[in-house]
């Protein structure tokens, strides 16, 4: 759950204006948790899982983007969840913690009616409005020491080839299924077709994952909890929007990875399964030292890539 909401949700207080009826400012304050997706699935297991809340469908008027269906959850959603995850949240424990801080200040502080509102209370308000309001902006945070390109230490093993992968660490239980989360939100695992005039038909294969995020420091984590894999700065952000940075492992990480979090995964899941079939097809069916290749081969190859884009690709489209 944490690894959905640090990649797909958000932690958030919206200011309702209050059209009719008594008010003393006009308005009122009332937090949320969302969690938005394309799938519905994902997002319904989230209500499933927390046991509270409602999932709603909106109808997105572009061609090109798909319908997202969005759960949402009320404040008593959050006084139940945020402890629960706050431990394992990287991209939004501040505002995890600064929502936490709001909840309390009002349950130990409750306004009813005409009751007379203590001195300080509503700049007390605001300001952990505008705390969690300032944390869920949008722009440029990164300092500028920081937007050279900055990709973490890797594994260096013998990467020439046909060799496979060595000694991954084994992630725990939790660890998979924080991975799962994030992956599901914001990962994308995928064949890119290399083109080479080296190779038989003038390209190969790439097997890949990528994490894109604005936070650094959480896909640094990301790539210490697999233990494999490169993080570096994908798009220089400007004044309106922020710096993005991406997380890229090959083959080697995937083999290693897609085992372990099979179980977890909800909207990847076939794509993960496509890409264990791949694996293992080009593994029982070996190139190396062939002088000449059956042409049933590729047309056992080619289908794994274009049912990998198919399900990769962005709009509005069937699932399959």
């Amino acid at each position: 759950m944490a690894g959905v909401i640090d990649g797909e949700g958000s932690i958030f207080i919206a200011r309702v204006l209050v059209k009719s009826g008594y008010s003393r400012r006009g308005f009122f304050y009332k937090a949320f948790l969302s969690v938005a997706n394309s799938n519905e699935d994902i997002v319904r297991r989230i209500r499933e899982v927390i046991g509270m809340g409602f999932v709603g469908l909106t109808i997105e008027k572009r061609r090109d983007w798909r319908d997202k269906w969005e759960y949402k959850g009320s404040p008593s959603v959050l006084r139940g969840i945020l402890p629960q995850i706050l431990p394992y949240l990287i991209i939004k424990q501040e505002v995890a913690k600064t929502m936490l801080r709001y909840l309390e200040f009002i349950e130990s502080n409750p306004i009813d009616g005409s009751m007379k509102v203590p001195e300080g209370y509503h700049e007390k308000l605001d300001s952990l409005y505008l705390g969690v309001k300032r944390l869920n902006e949008k722009g440029r945070d990164v300092p500028g020491d920081q937007l050279a390109l900055a990709s973490r230490p890797v594994n260096l093993n013998d990467r020439r080839p046909g060799n496979r992968f060595k000694a991954f660490r084994q992630m725990s239980e939790k660890e998979c299924a924080w991975l799962a989360g994030v992956i599901d939100g914001e990962g994308s695992i995928l064949l890119s077709k290399v083109f080479n005039r080296l190779y038989r038909r003038g390209f190969f294969y790439r097997p890949q994952l990528e994490i894109s995020n604005s936070n650094r420091a959480f896909l640094i984590r990301i790539a210490e909890t697999i233990g494999e894999g490169t993080v570096h700065r994908n798009k220089k952000g400007d004044a309106a929007t922020k710096t993005r940075w991406a997380y890229i492992a090959s083959a080697g990480v995937l083999r290693a990875v897609l085992p372990q979090i099979l179980p977890y995964v909800i909207v990847k899941r076939e794509r993960v399964k496509k890409m264990l079939e791949f694996f293992d097809f080009i593994d029982t069916h070996p190139l190396w030292g062939l002088k000449q290749v059956d042409p049933s081969y590729y047309k056992m190859l080619d289908p794994f890539y274009l049912t990998l884009k198919k399900l990769n690709k962005k709009g509005k489209q069937t699932a399959i």
